[in-house]
């Protein structure tokens, strides 16, 4: 194995991505260029980077995770020395084998069997499409799902299907506009609105709201 040729970073694709271990199988996106005593510049595909670890925005407990897909592109670099204690179990230091010998791996130096994948390195033709140089954004790849953060301080949740929050409580601290129909199942409790004279349109007349439960005003 040629050394200079993994001390670098090179583009990749993922090839399988594995969500149980958060690990891929990788191409690298160049030949290998080589030449011999009868020819000159010779290529050969390279092998392919097995259980190649890939990032995941992560920290004190927190992550933020991607579906990765085979298909996505990506950077790859080599890893100094062998990290197999690091990588398969969690140890900072690799000890010495039964005999006193250092373990094997630690004598690796630029290996491809030490990569790791940053995923996210878009080629231009598969840029991202529609990209906002104003505000921050969470999006699918046509941005029919998206969660913007604005550049005046707004929140704004699109997505062409419905919104689920699952909590045993939802507190909304502010002035609440809906627009469309609003639909609730349980009981509703009314502060500052006197529910027992406030009165909601007739059913089939354009009504607004519908309650299924009990209305509760309190005293």
């Amino acid at each position: 194995m040629d050394i200079e040729d993994y001390s670098i970073m090179m583009p990749g694709r993922i090839l399988e991505y594995f969500p149980d271990t958060q690990t891929a199988t990788v191409r690298i996106s160049v030949e290998r260029v080589y030449s011999t005593s009868v020819s000159l510049d010779n290529t050969i595909a390279r092998t392919l980077l097995e259980d190649v670890p890939v990032h995941t925005p992560s920290g004190g407990g927190w992550s933020l995770t991607f579906p990765i897909k085979a298909g996505d592109t990506c950077l790859i670099m080599f890893s100094q020395f062998g990290y197999d204690h690091w990588m398969f179990d969690n140890k900072d230091e690799a000890g010495l084998r039964i005999d006193g010998e250092p373990m094997p791996w630690v004598n690796r130096r630029f290996s491809s069997s030490d990569g790791f994948a940053l995923v996210g390195f878009n080629p231009m033709p598969v840029s991202i499409q529609s990209y906002s140089d104003v505000n921050s954004e969470w999006r699918n790849v046509d941005a029919l799902q998206k969660i913007s953060l604005k550049e005046n301080g707004d929140i704004a949740i699109d997505t062409p299907t419905k919104v689920t929050i699952t909590a045993p409580l939802t507190e909304i601290v502010g002035n609440l506009t809906v627009s469309g129909t609003t639909v609730g199942t349980g009981e509703i409790t009314g502060i500052g609105v006197d529910l027992s004279t406030h009165t909601h349109g007739q059913p089939n007349t354009g009504a607004d709201a519908t309650v299924q439960g009990d209305t509760l005003v309190p005293n």
